[in-house]
């Protein structure tokens, strides 16, 4: 169009003048020069997503019903089973599908030949059945293979915030005093500026929570960050460094990238003011799919969320990208949270910072990340957190603030997340030591085991690792088996206590089937739950066999969340020959040394001692 044609003249002006004598080998370049490059990049990094996404789409239209079935996006073999109803001419239809491994979801829209077919009402991936609410257009229409899109949502009001920034550091320079101080401060992994002489670091008998409380109160025109390891209390942290800040009589805001995550923490900033018996705390969230509740209220517009903030109706307001970019909202707030920083890109925190003075970001960038779907010079395609960690795991202690201690993981299970993933900084807090398992008859006490199961051919699922999986759980719902969440609380085991996980949605599928009462599902299911013991389903027979290779089924952030959600057991079933990788980059040596780590920590179990 025109406009996106006058946009891209604008960017690419400015991207010249805002790298105008920046060395083109960023080994020379000076940290102001190379802040100041990152930003020329991420002034197209909303467009280079979209160009993807719609690359993508024209790719998924051009494919048989053969290549759906092995598309992740596809679901093929579509057979009528019934019409369930219809409402104003608009049909819902029940299909049978084929047994795949497929990423179609709930309200997800379905596309057949580049043409929108319907939306997933509701998908059943056990008995292989799909209603897809229909279109009047293609109400008649029953093809037998079809794919999940996701058309690019408008984002105009980001890349305008973007701009500004750009255009102000352009004239001003990056280090200048003025507008968009904690942006820049970002892009500079600048040290927290704090006030009354604070310092970063703990004081003398300081917990976290009281630490992170007086560093976010003492910022000034700054950016703070916060790692939350599994376990280490990232939401009830900062719930209450808002507290706080409420007390001060500071304007908040709360942002992520969905709405679900944003109410998660708006809710449990109203449970610690009520714990701290603290008036005054009135949170409202911008949305359209959140109901409103007897403490948070909720606008649909954004106009009614920043007049309740300015009017002193609401302290705190949540609301997605869409609601702090808009130059309406430039320092509507003093201090804006950012949760799961970890997986929101640079370039939307970039374009929400303007909305504040400072930021506070929340996350960890060991757990799940944001998949992307452009290509972006380097540095661009990271998240916020990502941004700021450069090549550690953990945060600096120049920077930001590693909350340190678990409350969830037994000091076992800690010392190999510990080590793999956040540099031997994180310990377990005294009361998960008590947390064992006792009255079985290899599983008893607490850390991590591994079942060796030889199986052959395997990719997207395993019936043998269903068995195997279903007998360890028949063993630990056993009445002798008891489990200790504390030296006063020693209880059976229950279907509850146990969290399976499998990499892939066909091997979930037969898990479901044969154990339906259990809590099952792939990693990104149970991001942020726990449960005493974790039982991780590998289900491919050899690395050769990994659908979507190495990268994806060894991976380090799926394998620190998959082992991480367990309190006191981590049982992985698997194939030995996943341990005897050929590897052939240094990047596939690294995740399987991971993998081959866990073993040689794990104790090892027969599968016919189970």
């Amino acid at each position: 169009s025109e406009e996106l044609d006058e946009r891209q003249k604008r960017v690419v002006a400015l991207v010249e003048e805002l790298t105008a004598g920046i060395p083109a080998d960023s080994k020379a370049r000076t940290n102001e020069q190379q802040a100041q490059w990152l930003l020329a990049q991420l002034q197209d990094w909303h467009r280079r997503e979209d160009k993807a996404t719609f690359w993508e789409g024209y790719r998924l239209a051009e494919l048989d019903d053969l290549d759906l079935l092995e598309e992740k996006a596809g679901l093929a073999g579509l057979k009528l089973l019934e019409r369930l109803v219809v409402e104003r001419k608009i049909p819902v239809d029940r299909y049978a599908f084929a047994k795949q491994e497929t990423e179609a979801r709930v309200e997800q829209d379905l596309y057949y030949k580049g043409e929108k077919f319907g939306s997933v009402l509701s998908i059943d991936p056990v008995e292989h059945t799909i209603d897809i609410k229909k279109t009047r257009k293609t109400a008649e229409l029953h093809p037998t293979a079809v794919y999940v899109w996701e058309r690019p949502l408008k984002v105009k009001e980001q890349t305008e915030a973007l701009f500004r920034v750009g255009e102000w550091v352009a004239a001003n320079g990056i280090e200048a005093a003025g507008r968009y101080r904690a942006g820049r401060d970002l892009l500079l992994r600048k040290r927290p500026r704090l006030a009354r002489g604070e310092t970063l670091e703990p004081l003398a008998g300081e917990g976290p929570k009281s630490t992170a409380c007086r560093i976010v109160c003492a910022l000034e025109n700054s950016v703070f960050a916060i790692q939350g390891p599994p376990g280490a209390g990232k939401t009830f942290t900062g719930a209450r460094m808002i507290c706080e800040l409420v007390k001060e009589g500071k304007k908040i805001g709360i942002t992520a990238l969905s709405h679900k995550v944003i109410r998660k923490l708006l809710e449990e900033v109203v449970g610690a003011a009520k714990e701290g018996n603290q008036e005054g705390v009135r949170c409202i969230q911008r949305s359209d799919v959140e109901e409103p509740t007897e403490a948070i209220a909720v606008a649909r517009k954004n106009e009614e969320g920043w007049a309740a903030l300015e009017s002193g109706r609401a302290k705190v307001l949540g609301g997605t990208s869409w609601l702090w970019s808009p130059e309406a909202a430039f320092e509507a707030v003093d201090v804006l949270f950012i949760d799961e920083a970890g997986q929101m890109g640079l370039a939307d925190v970039l374009a929400v910072s303007q909305a504040a003075r400072s930021l506070v970001l929340i996350g960890d960038p060991q757990q799940l990340e944001r998949p992307l779907k452009g290509s972006h010079p380097d540095g661009a395609e990271k998240s916020a957190l990502e941004h700021l960690l450069g090549d550690h795991k953990t945060i600096s202690a120049d920077t930001g603030f590693l909350l340190p201690r678990t409350w969830r993981l037994h000091p076992t299970i800690c010392e190999f997340t510990s080590e793999l993933f956040y540099e031997e900084r994180l310990q377990s807090e005294v009361l998960t030591h008590s947390r064992v398992l006792e009255g079985h008859p290899c599983l008893n006490g607490a850390g991590l085991w591994f079942v060796p199961v030889e199986h052959e051919g395997n990719r997207n699922s395993c019936a043998k690792e269903v068995e195997i999986v279903a007998r360890i759980v028949e063993g630990l719902l056993k009445p002798e088996v008891r489990w200790f969440r504390d030296a006063d609380n020693r209880r059976r085991l229950k279907e509850d206590d146990i969290l399976i996980v499998a990499p892939y949605n066909a091997q979930v599928a037969d898990l479901s089937a044969r154990l339906q009462k259990m809590r099952i599902g792939t990693v990104d299911k149970f991001q942020g739950q726990e449960a005493p013991v974790v039982i991780y389903s590998l289900t491919t027979s050899s690395p050769e066999e990994a659908p979507r290779g190495m990268e994806f089924l060894f991976s380090l952030n799926r394998l620190n969340v998959a082992t991480s959600r367990g309190m006191s057991a981590v049982i992985v079933v698997g194939s030995p020959r996943l341990f005897e990788p050929e590897c052939r980059t240094p990047r596939q040596m690294q995740l399987a040394n991971a993998l081959c780590r866990y073993r040689e920590l794990a104790t090892i179990v027969d599968e016919a001692d189970l």
